[in-house]
């Protein structure tokens, strides 16, 4: 007997949706989409995207998230959607329904992989036996893989949550450094992709390295932007509101220079970041060369301003500042990573 089945991995940055074709133990996909999971309030107008766009009778659905599922609902670890296996039946429907966490699906899968689909990253002894599931990425996540004798049985975890255990003096630092900051350190905030970033910060803050000037750029640029896009902000508002006040222009156009020099920092890191690495020193010159011109039109505005006390142009300038502060936020090219 043929019936179809509706699965999803439901993540923080997408969601991907499956219709298999089940007859026996074979599932043959059908259809599948992917959605920016945060442009959607909730998992359910996904679903209705998706079946409308031309579903049979769907007879079960299965959907990985990431989070502790409890009594058949689940609040996700990176977005703010509760799922409900209750409320998903009607709007899918189905009669047959279940969440579970994402590691318990990945384990699942595992276990239907064929042997030319596994890499062995490390040679050893091959032996039945109980097995752990660890996948590192932007979390730390991780499942049991219990040996029943006749058939596995898999075990979700917030393993990945537990307290980080150091086995070395170097590993000892390690927590106390990062204790200093979060207070509570998990395994998470080592062996993750944010938990490389705080290996890192570290070494260098605790090894006395260099750390190189572009690379001082880059880890701080979301910070210079929140700062200038705020002075900017305000020189707007200081602005709009001065009136023929010459204290306020005065305060407009000091705070429009604060954020005019952190927008030239953002925009000495958009040049540094648009160049590939070979090619950085070589370039060094010209990217001096962009941020003066940079600066002397700022200044050359400014005067404009105070020359004619046009508040609109001050309005304006602080305004337009801040493009280059939001294209900022553009992920870097990957040559540059």
């Amino acid at each position: 007997m043929t019936s179809f089945v509706l699965t999803g991995d439901i993540g923080g940055t997408k969601t991907l949706l499956g219709l298999f074709r089940v007859h026996g133990r074979e599932a043959v996909l059908v259809r599948d989409a992917t959605y920016p999971s945060r442009d959607f309030v909730s998992l359910e107008p996904i679903i209705r995207t998706f079946v409308e766009e031309g579903s049979p009778t769907i007879a079960a659905a299965c959907f990985g998230v990431a989070g502790v599922v409890v009594d058949e609902t689940v609040t996700t670890t990176n977005l703010p959607w509760t799922l409900d296996a209750k409320t998903l039946r009607h709007t899918i429907p189905s009669p047959a329904v279940t969440i579970i966490n994402d590691l318990e699906a990945t384990a699942w899968g595992i276990m239907h992989l064929a042997p030319a689909q596994l890499v062995s990253l490390q040679d050893g002894l091959v032996r039945r036996g109980h097995k752990a599931l660890i996948a590192a990425g932007t979390g730390l996540g991780e499942a049991l893989i219990i040996d029943a004798g006749e058939r596995d049985v898999v075990i979700a975890s917030e393993g990945g949550h537990v307290d980080f255990a150091p086995r070395t003096a170097a590993e000892s630092a390690l927590l106390d450094y990062l204790r200093g900051e979060f207070g509570h350190v998990s395994y998470e905030r080592v062996l993750s992709g944010p938990g490389l970033l705080n290996i890192y910060r570290f070494l260098r803050d605790t090894r006395g390295r260099v750390e190189p000037g572009w690379l001082t750029d880059r880890l701080g640029r979301r910070a210079v932007i929140a700062v200038g896009i705020a002075l900017l902000l305000t020189a707007c508002a200081v602005a709009g509101t001065a009136g023929q006040e010459p204290r306020r222009l005065a305060t407009g156009l000091l705070i429009l220079g604060l954020g005019w020099s952190a927008t030239l920092v953002s925009g000495s890191t958009l040049l540094s970041d648009a160049i590939p690495m070979e090619r950085r020193a070589s370039a060094q010159g010209f990217a001096d060369l962009a941020m003066g011109l940079a600066g002397a039109s700022a200044g050359a505005l400014s005067g404009v301003v105070v020359g004619t006390w046009s508040y609109p142009a001050l309005t304006l300038m602080a305004a337009l500042a801040t493009v280059p502060l939001i294209v900022a936020l553009v992920p870097a090219p990957r040559w540059s990573a």
